[in-house]
């Protein structure tokens, strides 16, 4: 029994109002980390389908795992990277690496849409034997080359988002304050 009703905790000593913020950035990161291993799981695919011999079965699961997962988790990955980051101290604009993080994010989620999801799409197809076309040696080199560059810039996004390093974009008029680029350890050096 509460003898005191003041002593029973309230909202803010329960996190009230940093529960909504922490759920947001554990959807982001499982959305972010989820395209980086669905991705890193075409990567493997595309380069055990380099060579041609495993065509038939490689490709229709990457276009699976693509259409069903990459694609999903680079939309909710931008879509939850952008909530957090206006949402968060950190804000959408006044650190490099959120900016890094969204823009690499955005781009490779439409190049995934727009140029690596068709490839697959029309490897899967001729492998298959649904294309008039066969898919050509050069055009599997396509496609494994371009998903390792994508985890890589990917994986990069995820060292960012650890490290979170103190660059500013912008620093306030009329402070005082030398630089317009700031770091961490300049920073705690005053």
């Amino acid at each position: 029994m509460i003898a005191n009703a003041s002593a029973a905790p309230t909202a803010a000593d329960s996190g009230g109002v940093r529960w909504p913020r922490r759920l947001l950035l554990a959807i982001h990161l499982v959305a972010s980390l989820g395209f980086l291993g669905s991705s890193l799981g075409v990567l493997v695919l595309t380069i055990s389908g380099a060579d041609g011999t495993a065509a038939r079965d490689v490709y229709p699961a990457a276009q699976m795992l693509t259409v069903w997962l990459v694609e999903p988790l680079a939309i909710a990955a931008v879509v939850t990277g952008v909530t957090q980051a206006l949402s968060s101290r950190y804000g959408l604009t006044k650190y490099w690496w959120v900016v890094i993080k969204l823009v690499i994010t955005a781009v490779l989620a439409v190049v995934v849409m727009a140029t690596l999801y068709p490839r697959i799409a029309d490897a899967a197809g001729a492998a298959l034997g649904l294309s008039a076309q066969p898919i050509t040696a050069a055009e599997r080199t396509r496609i494994a080359v371009s998903w390792p560059i994508l985890c890589l810039l990917l994986a990069a996004n995820a060292l960012l988002g650890v490290s979170k390093p103190g660059w500013r974009l912008a620093r306030r008029r009329g402070t005082g304050q030398a630089t317009e680029l700031s770091t961490r350890s300049d920073s705690s050096a005053r």
